[in-house]
């Protein structure tokens, strides 16, 4: 489903983003992640497929995180950037770590899917209540997943106070934290198959929490962004069964500014290297073109990208 905006936000958007298109000439500031994490070579990935095939289209890869990213694109720092679709739709919504809606913002492309994965050492506890008292980790301020703990937090009605600890870190941060018994818990928003959650399932016995239906009822009404999503059985060591949680996708996203041509020519170059780049990300061997250009829901498509989408069938 797209999002459908008022003519009072088109004609804000028309005025204030037209100047930036103008000067653009194939030139295009690009966010990424960390230098020491998966975001930051994906991105060096999608600029090489890009630029192999548009030789008239320049992109500089700049660090990020999918925050900063969203804000980075809606402020005309960047004209990309790559960022997880919850907080797109919290940034349209000005939810989340968003004071107020941000506009400007469009979807290019799906590239991988991100599940919710609460990880406990407490095999006896049955949800996120329940961890109430123990310490917890997940990854730095400005990450989904210190965003998505806050959510869990208000969902359960619990507030930083109520955990022994929240420690903050990297993800091998996390690792270090579960396996030396320092924490209790992980709450990371990251694929899965997970190594680090695979390394903490190697050193400890561990549980993955299933999100019910009425907590997703409630995730959907704070952001549209998210799906549910299945975590085979097996997929971790120990874990026997299937685990029901919620998700989103990562994707590459846009200002709706950027001519529609260029956005139609990045869309084939990614869509059509999707292979190429899974050599960075393996996540990216399972995508398809249907896949990719999924509408995400409560984000207006980039025009260029649904052009290129209609004509293969993938929209």
């Amino acid at each position: 489903m797209k999002r459908i905006l008022k003519a009072s936000q088109i004609a804000i958007c028309g005025a204030t983003l037209l100047a930036a298109s103008t000067t653009l000439a194939g030139n295009l500031k690009f966010m990424s992640g960390s230098a020491g994490g998966s975001w930051f070579p994906m991105a060096g990935a999608i600029q090489a497929a890009i630029e192999k095939q548009n030789s008239d289209i320049k992109i500089q890869v700049l660090p990020g995180n999918s925050v900063q990213n969203v804000m980075g694109v809606a402020k005309g720092k960047a004209q990309m950037g790559l960022a997880n679709s919850v907080t797109t739709v919290d940034a349209l919504n000005g939810k989340g770590s968003f004071k107020k809606a941000e506009t400007g913002l469009c979807h290019v492309a799906n590239l991988y899917p991100n599940y919710l994965q609460i990880i406990t050492t407490q095999t006896d506890a049955s949800n996120f209540g329940d961890l109430k008292g123990t310490s917890i980790a997940t990854l730095k301020a400005g990450s989904t997943s210190r965003t998505v703990l806050d959510t869990m937090m208000d969902l359960y009605g619990m507030r930083a106070k109520d955990f022994k600890k929240i420690s903050t870190g990297s993800g091998s941060d996390n690792v270090s934290l579960v396996k030396d018994g320092h924490v209790q818990s992980s709450l990371l928003v990251t694929a899965a198959p997970s190594g680090l959650v695979t390394e903490m399932a190697t050193s400890r016995d561990i549980k993955l929490f299933d999100i019910d239906d009425a907590t997703y009822g409630k995730i959907q009404e704070f952001n549209s962004g998210y799906g549910r999503m299945i975590i085979p059985a097996d997929t971790y060591p120990g874990v026997k069964e299937e685990v029901k949680t919620i998700g989103f996708m990562m994707h590459l996203i846009a200002r709706c500014d950027v001519p529609e041509d260029e956005i139609y020519r990045i869309t084939k170059a990614v869509v059509e290297n999707a292979k190429d780049l899974g050599a960075v990300n393996g996540f990216l061997l399972r995508t398809t073109p249907k896949i990719m250009g999924a509408p995400v829901n409560g984000v207006q498509t980039h025009p260029g990208a649904e052009k290129y989408y209609k004509e293969i069938g993938a929209f």
